[in-house]
């Protein structure tokens, strides 16, 4: 980041295209476009949080696009929130206030609000014996 506060980004910089694998494109890898023999590890880093952020930001715009709701703030939380670089970038990235939260684990508890029952009564559910019908199953097909 340093490189770019001090009048480097005069140069188009060199950016992470489309980062990761995806579950409708498993195989897909990211790509660094703009490298050249001036390119830094700082350049790099920039980059890399660079196009984490506009991944996010895309699927923030299709979540705003799906629900007709446009985003008024980002509540940054877990490891990223950590980043001084994603802090630093981020806003900009977004274009909306960014609140950072005291550090916690927010993340963990949100996991384990998830799992709690409900506070509504549910109804019963039969019972179903899968393991003996997964048992035949497997007893009629052991040759195979």
């Amino acid at each position: 980041m340093e490189a770019y506060q001090h009048g480097r980004a005069r140069r188009q910089p060199p950016a992470l295209l489309r980062w990761g694998a995806t579950p409708n494109r498993p195989d897909a890898t990211g790509v660094f476009r703009g490298l050249t023999t001036d390119t830094t590890r700082e350049d790099i880093a920039r980059a890399t949080v660079e196009g984490i952020l506009c991944s996010m930001r895309d699927a923030m715009v299709a979540l705003e696009n799906a629900t007709q709701q446009e985003k008024k703030r980002v509540l940054l939380i877990g490891g990223g929130a950590k980043s001084k670089a994603i802090r630093t970038i981020a806003p900009a990235i977004f274009g909306v206030d960014l609140l950072v939260p005291e550090p916690g684990e927010y993340v963990a508890m949100g996991a384990a609000r998830q799992v709690l029952p409900p506070a509504w009564a549910t109804a019963s559910t039969p019972h179903h014996d899968t393991v003996a019908r997964y048992e035949e199953r497997r007893d009629l097909t052991e040759g195979w």
